[in-house]
């Protein structure tokens, strides 16, 4: 029992500002060191001691970083997540160097703060919010710093299982990874594992974490910092999807074709209480509610005028309301992002619709912009679910302006493969569907023999592109039921034998 204590008060510690928790958790650690002993020593020689005096502190461990003289072989914590919750927003990495928290995120705070007391070797596990690190594009620096100064090891992303309180029993939806870092010298030689955790029946009911052999992604180190998109890549897929957007990004964005056509882009007014009384064409124009545009088109009938004592916190310029102007609703929709040539009426719009203007009136670029969200709606929706930072990330079907922009605009040699078709139906029909509706979604719902036999064509007319010969090509040619086990059995044969 000695030993156990002497282990218990010299090798961990806490540091936590609510003081109830520390309280539990000296407790807990109490109940842990019962577990190893036997009644009779319970009753007759335990006595607890009070680890809240050395052991478990109730502080800001800001503060308490201050005055610690130890350094830790690992840490471990689950920061709470809060944007703008700290009072310094830099990561001091040597008295040199520092790095700005992205959105001064709490969570990331505590990260860089911890490396700081660690031992050379020690590890370290922390609960993050998702978004902050891996999909906010404004985490990029923040990211580069850590991959170049420290291993980091492997990436547990939870962020499928924020949805329906699959995870977390709080009330709002909260993308969460757990990361994995060594104090040394990263190794850029190995990669870093970013593992994805879906919503199956398992995860849902927190019987086990069930994970996917498809599921475990391994990252170059330097594009783990340097692609902004590749961890939303790999939560739609990744595979062949990297390769698909990779190619798209090689072609100029909407926002440089809008530059270059003399156009602007800008989001609608934003009411708020804060605001001015400004602008008075917006008492004059008429208003569309952002639910009077569909998924297909404007209705016109739902037009108002805007009560004339309302404040508004953000106005863009009178020309985005006026025709000619393309409109685009921020959102992902249901077939395509929808999108309105308005060459007959002025009316202003919410921010949550974006208008686009030529500021000589010209309607070719806007024809021309119309045109490339039609012809390309399947890409367009599948390269924003693989690349937008708050769809499926925050919310479930809004796009931010920012997305749009960096729609590419492809020329007219531009095609598809087959493959790659099938990739962004897959994308669009079903790995999205599969993020927000989980253990429900159409994906793990029971398959008819035709769906086995188009995945079967689909397989075997890539594997005869490397092995079919001018007597040979796999076919699929026998579909097994397994009934115990809820699975298929699919076999693949080579010759006619």
């Amino acid at each position: 029992m000695d030993e156990l204590k002497q282990l218990l008060h010299g090798s961990i510690f806490g540091v936590d500002k609510n003081k109830s928790a520390t309280f539990l958790t000296s407790f807990s650690l109490c109940i842990a060191l019962c577990d190893e002993l036997t009644p009779k020593q319970i009753w007759n020689d335990l006595k607890f001691d009070d680890l809240t005096q050395k052991n478990i502190f109730n502080n800001d461990f800001f503060e308490w970083i201050k005055t610690n003289n130890e350094l830790f072989d690992v840490i471990i914590g689950n920061p709470p997540f809060k944007r703008g919750g700290t009072k310094d927003d830099k990561w001091y990495i040597t008295p040199k160097i520092t790095v700005k928290i992205p959105q001064n995120q709490i969570a990331l705070k505590f990260l860089s703060d911890s490396l700081s007391i660690m031992k050379k070797n020690a590890r370290l596990c922390l609960i993050i919010k998702a978004s902050s690190l891996l999909y906010n594009s404004t985490s990029a620096e923040y990211k580069k710093a850590l991959f170049e100064n420290f291993n980091v090891n492997q990436i547990f992303d939870f962020s499928p299982l924020a949805r329906n309180k699959a995870m977390w029993d709080c009330k709002t939806d909260v993308a969460a990874a757990a990361i994995f870092i060594t104090k040394e010298a990263p190794d850029f030689s190995k990669n870093v594992l970013h593992a994805i955790f879906r919503r199956t029946k398992t995860n849902k009911e927190r019987i086990f974490f069930e994970i996917d052999e498809y599921d475990l992604h391994f990252i170059l180190r330097k594009e783990a910092y340097q692609n902004p998109y590749i961890y939303k890549i790999n939560l739609m897929g990744g595979g062949r999807l990297k390769q698909l957007i990779d190619r798209c990004r090689e072609y100029k964005q909407l926002g440089d074709f809008l530059i270059e056509n003399n156009c602007n882009c800008n989001e609608g007014f934003q009411i708020g209480y804060g605001g001015k009384l400004l602008k008075s064409y917006l008492y004059e124009y008429q208003y569309l509610p952002t639910d009077a545009f569909g998924d297909d088109d404007i209705d016109f009938s739902q037009l108002e005028f805007l009560p004339k004592d309302t404040n508004f916190a953000k106005i863009p310029q009178k020309e985005t309301f006026e025709c000619p102007n393309l409109i685009i609703k921020e959102n992902i929709g249901h077939t395509e992002i929808p999108v309105f040539f308005n060459k007959e009426k002025n009316f202003s719009f919410k921010h949550k619709l974006l208008g686009i203007y030529s500021q000589r009136k010209e309607t070719a670029p806007l024809i021309l912009i119309h045109e490339f969200f039609k012809k390309y709606s399947k890409i367009y929706r599948c390269f924003c679910f693989a690349t937008s930072s708050q769809l499926l990330i925050n919310l479930n079907t809004s796009i931010l302006k920012a997305d749009i922009l960096h729609l590419p605009v492809f020329d007219s040699l531009f095609e598809l493969t087959d493959i790659e078709q099938n990739l962004i139906d897959d994308v669009n029909l079903y790995l999205q569907d599969f993020h927000r509706h989980g253990e429900q979604s159409t994906i793990l719902q029971r398959v008819e023999d035709d769906f086995i036999k188009s995945y079967g064509h689909q397989f075997t007319k890539t594997l005869n592109h490397l092995y079919a010969n001018n007597h040979n090509s796999f076919k699929l040619t026998h579909i097994f039921s397994i009934s115990d086990q809820n699975f298929y059995g699919v076999l693949f044969s080579y010759n006619n034998n």
